[in-house]
């Protein structure tokens, strides 16, 4: 986490289920976790988080995820690029 001028900002990176996991929930439980940690941590602190995080468009059911827990495609990939995912987590 770091701190801009106006919040504090949580970069999640480089987290990816290996193929023969995927499908058994556990990317869905880590996030929800880190959420959580998130939520107490803002509650602790008075002041809200913006998590976020990029993702391949071609990681179709990974983005399918990522909007089903709430978070907000926040901008669109370029051709060769990766999605923007923002959640503001407030206390």
């Amino acid at each position: 986490m770091y701190r801009t001028n106006s919040r504090l900002v949580a970069n999640l990176e480089d987290v990816e289920v290996v193929q023969c996991e995927r499908g058994k929930g556990y990317g869905r439980r880590l996030l929800l976790k880190l959420v959580s940690y998130l939520q107490a941590y803002a509650q602790v602190h008075g002041e809200s988080i913006e998590l976020k995080f990029t993702s391949r468009p071609s990681r179709v059911k990974a983005n399918h995820l990522y909007r089903s827990l709430g978070f907000q495609l926040a901008a669109t990939a370029t051709p060769g690029g990766t999605n923007l995912y923002k959640m503001t987590i407030s206390p």
